[in-house]
């Protein structure tokens, strides 16, 4: 389905511009994840047949406080329930345990020993809202699968099929060579909550696989779909349920 791009705009509903945001992507933000020294979220993934509230748990939350103490950055938003909306990209600290990695699809990560001694992976990934619910929201994951797209090895078609690229509307949506014919869902615009905020032109979107995010996590604030792309956006999460 050929896709309409839509022009720059800016993001809205955002606040705490006068903090530091991230410089660019997460794969890129090696800086920022060696600061990270403990682990701030429990997380599962969830990937449900359909919609059923029943088949989400409430996996992701925050440990307490309002801001992670070794980059403010990331904080538990007080307007949750204005800024965990459908469309919403923003940004966490995610941590996987040594065992739960497979393919090695995490992207510059901090190794650290946690809990009972377990070797924790840590990174920034990025997540886009996809239902509001009330005190936590479901959310969809970005990846660059280390910078080769969908044409990771070890992805199925159908895997593939569930993804599409994300941009910023400053930028056009660039697809590599390795993944024609692998993607068919429309691309997805965002803008930008700063001119500091970047998408590395590998970002994909899972729309198979769904998170349940709560509102006390601390995150940072990455952008908002472009209203032209919020149709693609839940017709995308929508087609592959």
């Amino acid at each position: 389905m050929a896709a309409s791009y839509p022009a720059r705009a800016e993001a809205g509903d955002n606040e705490a511009t006068d903090l530091k945001d991230e410089s660019t992507d997460f794969e890129d933000a090696t800086e920022d994840l060696n600061v990270f020294k403990r682990v701030n979220l429990l997380q599962k993934p969830i990937i449900p047949a359909d919609i059923d509230i029943a088949r989400v748990d409430f996996d992701i939350r925050g440990n307490g406080g309002d801001r992670e103490e070794l980059d403010h950055r990331y904080y538990r938003r007080s307007d949750a329930k204005r800024f965990f909306v459908i469309g919403r990209v923003f940004a966490v600290l995610w941590h996987e345990s040594a065992g739960d990695i497979k393919g090695g699809h995490l992207d510059q990560a901090d190794k650290r020993k946690g809990k009972y001694g377990v070797e924790v992976f840590s990174h920034i990934r990025r997540m886009a809202v996809i239902k509001a619910r009330h005190g936590h929201c479901w959310c969809v994951p970005i990846n660059t699968y280390n910078y080769q797209g969908v044409a990771k090895k070890g992805l199925s078609p159908e895997d593939r099929e569930a993804h599409s690229i994300i941009y910023m509307d400053d930028t056009k949506p660039t697809i590599h060579p390795a993944e024609k014919g692998m993607m068919f869902k429309d691309p997805i615009a965002v803008s930008a909550a700063s001119s500091k905020q970047k998408l590395h032109y590998l970002s994909r979107i899972n729309f198979g696989k769904v998170y349940s995010v709560e509102w006390d996590v601390k995150v940072m604030n990455v952008g908002k779909v472009h209203v032209n792309s919020m149709a693609a956006f839940i017709e995308n999460w929508r087609s592959s349920l």
